[in-house]
């Protein structure tokens, strides 16, 4: 009698996100920055994750939590994260942009998530890039907020509006002091 050896098979989403975390990877070493720079070098990049919030509660309310789906989305964030110097998360004060943000921060010991206003545009982006240049700042936005956070960076002017369905993606953008920014687009 033969007896058929169980098949070990990753998730789509597992896979999905060892894809996402190693083109993080690359991305990161293609642009040099990975963890905090020498004391000697003054830091001369700073890097926005910025993302929407994760899959949200269809309860009706103006401020819906996550459903599982997004807490997981939120936990595989801060994992794909975890190699990167995140120095601080910032969401607007909405439940949702708060949990997706939460695992990250928790991660990083950053002791929560910040707020912002989106409102604010450049004006906040530049305080942010203050607060914590040469560093990763992680802003976690909706979908009608994220497009015009990663156009007031300069790095997309093309950047298209994201779908009320589309939670997955992950614009990667990197300031240079004296230089143009580089966006990438990921999806996780």
């Amino acid at each position: 009698m033969t007896t058929e050896r169980p098949t070990l098979r990753a998730r789509p989403a597992t896979r999905r996100g060892v894809l996402v975390s190693l083109c993080l990877a690359g991305v990161l070493a293609l642009t040099g920055f990975a963890r905090t720079p020498p004391a000697d070098k003054p830091p001369e990049r700073t890097t926005f994750v910025i993302v929407r919030h994760a899959e949200k509660e269809a309860d009706g309310t103006r401020d819906p939590d996550l459903t599982d789906a997004g807490r997981d989305r939120a936990r595989r964030l801060a994992d794909m994260l975890a190699s990167m110097d995140v120095a601080g998360v910032y969401a607007t004060p909405f439940k949702r942009t708060q949990r997706t943000g939460e695992p990250t921060a928790d991660r990083f010991g950053l002791g929560g998530v910040g707020s912002y206003d989106p409102r604010s545009g450049p004006d906040e982006l530049e305080r942010l890039a203050a607060a914590h240049a040469g560093r990763v700042i992680v802003v976690v936005g909706h979908s009608n907020t994220v497009p015009d956070l990663v156009r007031a960076l300069g790095a997309d002017p093309g950047v298209r509006e994201i779908d009320e369905s589309e939670y997955d993606r992950l614009y990667l953008v990197t300031t240079v002091q004296g230089g143009s920014p580089v966006c990438h687009l990921l999806r996780f």
